[in-house]
């Protein structure tokens, strides 16, 4: 046992080897922690008085950090090894503290104090009366980590704040605890361990849809992250899902279109699924293969629709130069006159989408049976493009803020249902072309078709994106 004996002087106090039963203290600091874990290099045990000014990163209120206290001062991390549960002896999350290590083991690498050279742990009695309460409800030091990219080992028992993180999804509503492997990834896929004891008061969390927040200890073990909450509040998923498209390219004769695709959740590749074809607008052009996702997505990658409209869904991207279409304007007398001309065969970009359908039919992936197309203003103009080069593909089809010209319906609209969204106020492309063709689509003797007219909107198209299961509802009611 070592006995410490303080005096009223401002010397150093002594530490001297006797059989005593108590040790007297004089609380003050004498270390940094950064600098005590830069001086004590090597294992082994502390001679020197050392008394830390921590603050506690960690609590076992829930069951999930047992056997372990971490500390902080600043943003340097420390733990100690005991026995016994923290929260029954008042050690407290934030609680700013005295520590006296002096007689303890220390091992550098881990950067963890035990009770003897054996790696033993302290009991939490002995550790209670090693240290003295300073202040309480203290804040903890974060670490901000937006990519995990940027982790390395320097992290190890610091306490971090965790953004944008989500489960994957063929793991959602399962209990975490019951997981063979808890794994988070950030939008670049890179990946972080979530630890929680089934013994915990977390273990009946259930995995959620949504990306979120995570904070707690971030472990560093065998070149792989984790991070150990120690309290429900610590895990707070309440974002969108990061984009579930991935980026492709379609070839055929010599030419290429970018495109995006979200396959279905849980996809089996020997299920043909429903295609939905979405057609951007004209400020989406471009060759970035990014661009064209800015609207839309909301549709398609909600819990819901995942779960209850299982679909491939596809985003091409139009080249600047081009449009859907070759719809012409003239505005020179002050009114905006569209002109909707067509050839034997579409322009480039529609041609390569049509021939994506195809493809994807031909190869299984698609259901012949259920190919929708849709799109916003230019795209909206671009659906019904591509209903009059390729009417025997879709069953189904929703133009909004877009239009055609009324005379070419006979083309296609006795076969595919139909929607038609404009805004009354819709000074881009008048609603004059949406219901001019609602009227030539109602004489037709099959037609199928409907038109929304929104009074008072202009030029826009969320407030009906953002009805998530009324589109794709009426989507999926049509098949062939």
């Amino acid at each position: 046992m070592f006995l410490l004996l303080v005096g009223c002087s401002e010397e150093e106090p002594n530490i001297i080897d006797e059989e005593e039963t108590t040790i007297e203290i004089n609380w003050r600091k004498t270390h940094d922690l950064d600098d005590f874990i830069q001086s004590f290099t090597s294992n082994g045990l502390i001679e020197d008085t050392v008394i830390l000014q921590v603050v506690i990163a960690s609590t076992d209120n829930t069951g999930n950090i047992e056997g372990i206290i971490y500390l902080q001062e600043g943003s340097t991390p420390l733990s100690i090894n005991i026995s016994g549960s923290a929260s029954d002896n008042n050690f407290n999350k934030g609680d700013e503290i005295f520590l006296l290590l002096t007689g303890l083991f220390f091992d550098a690498e881990k950067q963890q104090v035990f009770g003897d050279n054996n790696n033993t742990s302290i009991e939490i009695e002995q550790l209670a009366e090693r240290s003295q309460n300073i202040s309480t409800d203290n804040s903890i030091y974060f670490d901000i980590v937006t990519d995990l990219s940027d982790l390395n080992d320097s992290y190890n028992q610091k306490s971090i704040k965790v953004y944008g993180v989500q489960f994957n999804e063929s793991l959602v509503g399962q209990k975490i605890a019951e997981l063979e492997e808890s794994i988070l990834q950030d939008d670049e896929g890179n990946q972080i361990g979530l630890r929680i004891s089934e013994n915990s008061s977390l273990s009946d969390f259930e995995v959620p849809y949504e990306s979120g927040n995570i904070e707690g200890i971030l472990l560093v073990e065998n070149n792989a992250f984790t991070i150990v909450p120690d309290a429900l509040e610590n895990l707070a998923f309440t974002s969108k899902r990061h984009s579930l498209f991935q980026a492709k390219t379609f070839e055929f004769n010599g030419a290429s279109i970018p495109y995006q695709m979200m396959l279905p959740r849980n996809h089996d590749s020997e299920t043909s699924y429903p295609l939905v074809i979405f057609l951007h607008g004209a400020g989406e052009r471009g060759t970035n293969n990014t661009s064209q996702l800015a609207y839309g997505t909301q549709v398609f990658n909600n819990q819901k629709a995942r779960e209850e409209y299982p679909a491939i869904v596809i985003y091409p991207q139009c080249p600047p130069e081009f449009m859907w279409s070759r719809r012409e304007i003239d505005d020179s007398g002050g009114d905006r006159i569209f002109s909707f001309p067509v050839e034997d065969n579409p322009n480039e970009p529609m041609g390569l989408v049509i021939e994506l359908t195809k493809s994807l039919i031909a190869s299984g992936d698609a259901d012949p049976n259920k190919i929708y197309v849709m799109g916003l203003s230019m795209g909206g103009i671009g659906t019904l493009e591509y209903l009059y080069y390729a009417p025997d593909l879709p069953v189904a089809a929703i133009s909004i803020a877009g239009g055609h010209d009324s005379s070419l319906v006979s083309t296609y609209g006795n076969d595919i249902a139909i929607r038609l969204y404009h805004g009354s106020n819709d000074g881009v492309v008048p609603p004059k072309y949406s219901r001019d063709l609602i009227e030539a689509l109602n004489e037709l003797p099959n037609e199928q078709a409907e038109y929304f007219e929104a009074e008072g909107k202009g030029h826009e198209w969320n407030y009906i994106l953002n009805e998530s299961d009324s589109i794709l509802s009426w989507l999926w009611s049509n098949s062939k």
